[in-house]
């Protein structure tokens, strides 16, 4: 930071250094580490702050999950009343983070099992790159594919559908039954 403090790089994190480069070698630096820890499998996840690109976003969070036994990128962006998630191949989500790095997001974080890795831009454009200690200790992809639990069979489920229409026809026996009581206290034409 520019106030000369040794403040870390999230919560609990020392600052090892703290280098003002031009934008180009930061950013390279940033995504060079992003590349490395997904290749050693020590990533945990990115996160983009500071959004100052078009629209209403206001960050944007990256993990790892495995779709058919293949890792890819899932990137979930906050809007107000929404939130957006899109599903990248490594690669094609690594070229979708660094084109928004310094143009859409001022602020980038990557937290791995080894290291936690910041990017920070200042208002005039100037890269700030930090290293500290890794704040998270796991590092798995999550399965995004998930085997449907199906308990019951197929004439279960004829069975259960058969209940609700009985159910439902009921219920709308009963209706229609307080409707006329209702009617006849009132003394009003029943339909």
């Amino acid at each position: 930071m520019a106030d000369g403090k040794n403040h870390g790089v999230a919560s609990g994190a020392v600052r090892s250094d703290d280098l003002m480069t031009s934008d180009g070698d930061a950013k390279q630096a940033f995504m060079t580490a992003l590349s490395a820890a997904l290749d050693d499998g020590s990533f945990a996840k990115l996160t983009l702050g500071k959004f100052r690109g078009e629209g209403e976003a206001s960050k944007a969070v990256a993990t790892l999950v495995m779709l058919k036994d293949v890792p890819h990128l899932k990137v979930v962006t906050s809007f107000p009343r929404k939130d957006e998630t899109k599903t990248y191949k490594i690669e094609e989500g690594l070229r979708a983070i660094g084109s928004s790095i310094g143009a859409m997001y001022m602020s980038a974080t990557l937290f791995s099992t080894a290291q936690d890795v910041r990017l920070d831009y200042s208002r005039k454009g100037v890269p700030h790159l930090a290293h500290g200690k890794a704040t998270l200790k796991t590092a798995e992809p999550a399965a995004h594919d998930r085997k449907k639990h199906t308990s019951c069979r197929r004439t279960d489920l004829i069975s259960r559908r058969c209940r609700l229409r009985t159910a439902r026809v009921v219920s709308s026996r009963r209706c229609k039954a307080n409707i006329a009581r209702s009617a006849a206290s009132l003394r009003l034409p029943t339909t």
